[in-house]
């Protein structure tokens, strides 16, 4: 008789990926590192502590509003403490890495699986946690784009084409919805994806199509529980609120450091652009494009030119670099109590 091959332990897959991940991650921030070193002598760094200090804001409002949503879903295996950190070091990564959301979706499901939770309902989180930022930031694209409407006079045609943007914006948010609120779409695309991992996916199909259905069943019983009790998702509203608040005073103080001091509407404004821009692209932190629609709008709106530079390679540097950076020796920790009963981290 044949002995099978062992499977991979779960000790070595896990830090693998994590790894991996990880390593992503730095890959990134190092690409980022040419523009760092434009910013030396020319910041007047004291001002990036309060930039700095919305950031902590920032990350800590989304990671409470992930830890709650789980809560609320069931996942109660994981220490709080460990929960809040998988939160923070996923956020972080995802903001640095983001690819759709894949990143953060996978770290999050790597680290609290270790702990005994489901894949399923994990994803069904993260899904439910997107979301309420997606929404929040699509909503502030017509807002921002109505800001520029009466901040900056545009031609007839250039204003015509804002409020289609700002309509199309509406309308994702509305296709969001029912794609989350409905039980018959949602049955749709879990047998779409059912037919599509069939038909490729030779090799763990069936625990892929099993996380599937789990997901789709969790996602119902958490749009049960909203319906049933509308006021359990109040908090996290007002954290991913605080977050793009915080997120928006952040990069007021970044260009208060290259010596530019506008108003709140200007910020919110090309922030609101500049920010759906890159999510749309997929790019890593929608570099380029996130970065470039953002200098775009600061000039339009009265910034110079190098000055809306500086203060974009700041906010990149206060708002992606710095706290990933400072999530990379919670890793280590978070991977040694990983497969500890609850109470490793409390």
């Amino acid at each position: 008789m044949t002995q099978e091959p062992r499977r991979p332990s779960s000790t070595i897959v896990i830090p693998g990926a994590v790894l991996g991940l990880v390593l992503v991650g730095v890959v990134v921030a190092a690409l980022d590192w040419q523009e760092v070193r434009r910013l030396a002598g020319q910041v007047e760094w004291r001002l990036t502590l309060p930039a700095l200090g919305a950031a902590c804001v920032s990350y800590g409002g989304l990671s409470l509003s992930l830890v709650r949503i789980g809560r609320m879903l069931g996942l109660r295996k994981s220490p709080t403490g460990t929960f809040l950190l998988t939160a923070y070091v996923s956020i972080a990564l995802n903001h640095l890495i983001s690819i759709g959301g894949i990143a953060g979706y996978s770290l999050r499901s790597i680290l609290l699986r270790g702990h005994g939770e489901s894949v399923g309902s994990v994803l069904a989180m993260s899904l439910l946690d997107s979301y309420l930022t997606t929404t929040a930031m699509v909503g502030m694209l017509p807002l921002g784009l109505i800001c520029l409407l009466v901040i900056h006079p545009l031609s007839p045609a250039t204003a015509w084409a804002v409020l289609a943007a700002a309509g199309l914006a509406v309308g994702l948010a509305a296709l969001l919805t029912l794609a989350l609120a409905s039980a018959r779409v949602r049955s749709l695309i879990a047998h779409f994806v059912e037919s599509v991992v069939r038909a490729f996916a030779r090799r763990r199909g069936d625990s892929i199509i099993d996380s599937v259905e789990e997901l789709a069943s969790t996602l119902t019983l958490a749009m049960a529980i909203v319906r049933r009790r509308p006021t359990s998702m109040l908090i996290p509203i007002a954290l991913v609120t605080l977050d793009w608040l915080a997120t928006i005073v952040a990069f007021w103080f970044c260009l208060a450091a290259v010596g530019e001091v506008v108003t709140p509407v200007v910020v919110f404004a090309a922030v609101a652009i500049g920010v759906n821009a890159g999510a749309i692209s997929l790019l890593p932190g929608g570099a380029g494009v996130q970065d470039g629609s953002t200098v775009g709008m600061f000039v339009l709106l009265g910034v110079p030119l190098e000055s809306a530079v500086l203060a974009t390679v700041l906010f990149r540097v206060v708002y992606y670099l710095i706290p990933f950076g400072l999530s990379l020796p919670l890793y280590y920790q978070l991977l040694r109590h990983a497969h500890q009963p609850p109470g490793g981290l409390t």
